[in-house]
């Protein structure tokens, strides 16, 4: 998996796809290279995620 938007990756997504591996990108859709999420195998909108994978800390006051 490769979490970026940068479509720079995209010539690295090619040629690991050549080698018969599965790649998913994630990243934030609206500043996503548009080429990387069509290469790409699957593509993660990670604002679509967000609340699944966000940490936050619980406030325990006594």
């Amino acid at each position: 998996m490769i979490i970026s938007g940068d479509g720079d990756f995209e010539p690295l997504v090619n040629y690991l796809k050549f080698g018969g591996i599965i790649v998913e990108a994630a990243g934030f859709r609206r500043s996503t290279s548009s080429r990387l999420v069509e290469v790409a195998n699957n593509f993660v909108d990670l604002e679509a995620v967000a609340e699944k994978v966000i940490f936050r800390s619980k406030n325990n006051k006594n």
